[in-house]
Parts: C-alpha cells; structure tokens; sequence
C-alpha cells in the first residue's frame, strides 16, 4: 500500500476507532510499540582496550554487569563489574587467567566468583562487596562461587571437599549435599530455593540429574527421557528452574524449564543441543546457547512465553541494533524485568561481552503448557 494511501485512511474516523481498539487490545498482549527504538548493544571490550571478556550476570534493577576479561596487554586478567555510571571495576585478579564473576546481587553491590591459586592448580571461591572489597570465603577452602541472591545474604557454589554450599553473610558455609558430586549454580531473591545438579544415586538411571534444594530437603527434577539434567537459573521467588535436560535416547540436549505443575521442553534453535543458563526474576524471560543447524558456532537465545526461543542474532536486528562484526553465541544473565541481557559472542573474531538493553518485556502471563511431575524423588534433610 502507498504511504499517500495509507495516511488518508489514517485520517478516516473509523480508523481512528479501530486504531483505539487495537491499541488496546496489543497493550494487553505485551505489544511492544514505542521500545524498540530504546534497544542498544554494548561491547565491553572494545570500550576498555580489553583482549577477551564474558558477561555473566545482570544484577536485578540491570544497572550492573560482572564477568570475566583478560586485559589488552595480555599482562594481566580478572573478574570485573561495570555499569553506565562507574564503568569498568576490577573486582578480582586473576594473573593471567580470567577470574569469573558469576554472581551479582540485585543491586550490584556484591560480586561473587572464584580465582585461580596461584601456588596450584586448585580454585578460590570469592565475595566482592562495596564496602569491603574481595575477600574469600570461608569454610571449605577451595571451589567456587556460582551465584548471589537478590538480597546480597547468600552465595552459593560448589567445594572440592563438600560439593555444593551455601555461604550466608558472614561468610559461614554450609554443605548442601551429603555427596561431593553436587554443583549449586543458582539461588533466588531471598536465598531460600538453590538449584545445580548432582549425581543420580539411583543404580537404574545413571548419570547427573538436575535438583533444587529447599527448606523441604532436596529434589531431584524430572529430565525430558534422557539420562542428564542440570539446572542453571532459578526466579526470584523460587518457584521456576531452567536450564538443560538430554531428551529419549540421549542424542539431544534441550533447554528447559521447570514449575511446580511439571516440565516444559524450550527445545533448541535447531541443533542438537541448547541449555538455558538464566531466567529472569519475574520469571518470564530466559536466556541460554544453542547449536544451530548447519552453523559453525552457537547461537545466544531468549524465550519468552509469546515469542518462543528466538536466536538473539536474528532477534535484536528487529529492535533496530546493529550487529556488524558480531556472533552472539550465549547469553548468560537477564535482568528481573527481561530488559537487559549479558553474555559472549565473537565480535570480528574475538570473544567479547555485550550488554543488550530495552529489550521488550513481555505484557502477559506466562503461559506454559506442561505434563508429568517436577519431582522424582523428595529426600527429606
């Protein structure tokens, strides 16, 4: 239609009537007009001359971002927090490795992650606030730390000595697991639902099973057929898991979701293999890797309950950002909101973080259609 014709049925009344009513009608299924022209891509590395870097995390109100760099000297290598108004922070050292930060609360003040040792090959699980700087946590020497809650009072993570902790505000560490063979990857707001994976401990269905503990004990999650599951990201208030499950016949792995009703299959971008590494804190977005067919590299994914699982590099095109010279291949922390997402993709070549933000969020529930029980065994602590 040409532009004279389409703006003299603009002017009609009956347009206007029928523009008022679709207005609303797109306000109620999360249109997202007006917020698209507000979407930017950052990268990080190339703002601070840096070598190669990785986002990891999105704190809650998405003002801050921590991850991992290696400087452009290649000298020197570390965890850092950036945001708009402080720019980049060094919170860590790591030599010359990276020291990943893969914790962040939800207003950015504590930064969690692990740091090389220097004297051997082992990891130290650290906490970095802005009162206090770094300091390493207590309790069981070596592991690392894998996540913060929202409010700052835990971090959680794994020890070579203990398997999966949890670290509360003082630094105190507590074993989740009667097993060495358990990872905590994620905790929610309050830090009262955990989540990783394990090793099944049941002879007739071998291998890593994802699980959450509660204040109930622990629960083991139902995979898609197959004979792994991990868990990676947990909502705020606890009640939606996600991460990966390998489906019948363990050829394919699949991103997925968890509730309380059962288990939703997120898929792939048409590969063999996705796993979703966050969900935001309202629980309607999340973000992961995935193989896609026929690509040489994977591909960062968002899902959204109106969408489904879209390659951000196909995606963020829509919402007018250029991605010249970029592959994004995962995304890896979300915002509460969904409107600001971090991770790694190879930009001419190098890998390096990009922070995406006003991306859309969702205007409707979250709609999941689901089948069979969350759990398959209860242990009770």
């Amino acid at each position: 239609m040409g532009e004279t014709r389409k703006a003299e049925l603009m002017t009609t009344p009956h347009f206007r009537r029928a523009s008022l009513r679709l207005s609303a009608a797109c306000v109620a299924l999360g249109s997202y007009s007006g917020v698209q022209a507000s979407a930017e891509l950052i990268n990080l590395s190339t703002q601070f001359g840096l070598y190669t870097s990785a986002g990891y995390v999105v704190s809650s109100d998405g003002l801050f971002v921590a991850g991992s760099f290696v400087a452009g000297d290649l000298q020197s290598a570390g965890a850092f927090r950036w945001s708009a108004s402080t720019g980049f922070q060094l919170v860590a050292v790591g030599g010359d490795e990276e020291a990943p930060a893969f914790g962040i609360s939800g207003d950015g003040s504590v930064v969690a992650g692990h740091s090389p040792l220097s004297i051997e090959p082992d990891l130290l699980a650290w906490r970095w606030t802005e009162a206090g700087g770094q300091e390493f946590l207590g309790g069981y020497q070596y592991g690392t730390a894998r996540a913060v809650s929202r409010d700052g009072s835990t971090v959680v993570g794994v020890s070579g000595r203990s398997g999966a902790v949890r670290w509360n505000a003082a630094g105190e560490a507590t074993s989740l697991s009667p097993t060495l063979n358990a990872i905590a990857h994620a905790v929610n707001g309050n830090g009262t639902v955990v989540a990783g994976h394990t090793l099944s401990h049941d002879p007739n269905s071998p291998g890593e099973r994802a699980i959450r503990w509660t204040t109930d004990g622990e629960q083991l999650l139902v995979t898609l057929g197959g004979t792994n599951s991990h868990a990676f990201g947990v909502s705020d208030d606890g009640t939606i898991t996600v991460g990966d499950s390998d489906v019948a016949g363990d050829a394919e792995t699949h991103a997925v979701l968890w509730t309380t009703a059962g288990l939703q299959d997120l898929g792939t971008l048409g590969g063999s293999f996705a796993t979703a590494y966050a969900i935001s804190g309202d629980g309607l977005s999340v973000v992961g890797t995935s193989d896609v067919a026929g690509a040489a590299n994977p591909s960062a994914f968002l899902w959204k309950s109106n969408l489904g699982m879209v390659d951000l590099n196909t995606y963020l095109p829509t919402l007018g950002i250029n991605l010249a010279g970029w592959t994004l291949t995962e995304a890896r922390g979300i915002s509460f909101d969904g409107s600001v997402i971090t991770g790694s993709g190879l930009f001419d070549g190098q890998r390096q973080a990009f922070v995406v933000t006003g991306i859309p969020a969702p205007g409707t529930a979250l709609v999941l259609f689901l089948g069979g029980g969350i759990l398959v065994r209860r242990r009770g602590r």
